[in-house]
């Protein structure tokens, strides 16, 4: 029956959105992602997010921290790179200028070896680095427990639905069942009328006769 089914539904929607599961985990993460980033696209990251938007955004966001992230072998590698260039071409492998003489040479170089010395290169020891790895790390754990959970959340918000669906067809029966009821009511009632009707006729008809015998006894008596 439609009810059993909705118990079914119910209590297996119960069981996902238990305390510490997967269905509350995305909804506390989607929250922190709120209370976290200025304007996390809004359009997606909102209170009823869909995990896999959810998933998309974190994997935006990890990469653009990758992006941003100047790990200090990444640098190492472009600034030989870039010596490599100049050695080769004698011009800056930035504005591919010509260098005019020895001297300007020597400044590149000696520029080039302090950008690739993390002791102090601005490059590898500024703040930036620092406050991205904890935002990076928060994103990967989040990322990973959104995509571990996930299967949980999309079969929750399909009992929802399903759930939703029985409601309208057992409020659609009992719309029915109360029209048959009213039916059955108002039949009854014009039953109940026509003996009503009947009663009185017989009413009436006993009176006459009652009448018809006390005249007829009254000139028996003369």
């Amino acid at each position: 029956s439609h009810m059993q089914r909705l118990q079914n539904l119910q209590y297996r929607a119960n069981q996902l959105n238990r305390e510490g599961g997967g269905v509350q985990k995305i909804g506390s993460i989607i929250r922190a992602i709120i209370r976290q980033d200025d304007n996390p696209s809004p359009q997606l990251i909102h209170a009823n997010a869909k995990p896999q938007d959810v998933l998309a955004y974190l994997t935006d966001q990890i990469n653009e921290c990758n992006a941003m992230d100047d790990k200090p072998e990444q640098v190492k590698r472009i600034i030989k790179r870039l010596k490599k260039m100049v050695k080769t071409s004698a011009a800056c492998p930035c504005c591919t200028r010509e260098f005019q003489n020895e001297q300007e040479l020597d400044v590149f170089f000696n520029r080039m070896n302090e950008l690739g010395d993390e002791d102090v290169s601005e490059l590898m020891t500024s703040q930036k680095s620092q406050q991205i790895a904890p935002m990076l790390q928060k994103y990967e754990t989040w990322r990973k427990s959104v995509s571990e959970h996930m299967n949980e959340h999309l079969e929750y918000t399909r009992l929802l639905a399903d759930t939703t669906e029985v409601e309208q067809l057992i409020e659609k029966d009992g719309n029915s069942e109360v029209k048959d009821l009213e039916a059955e009511l108002q039949s009854a009632q014009s039953k109940v009328n026509e003996k009503k009707e009947v009663a009185s006729e017989l009413q009436q008809l006993l009176t006459a006769v009652n009448g018809i015998q006390d005249v007829a006894k009254r000139m028996w008596e003369k």
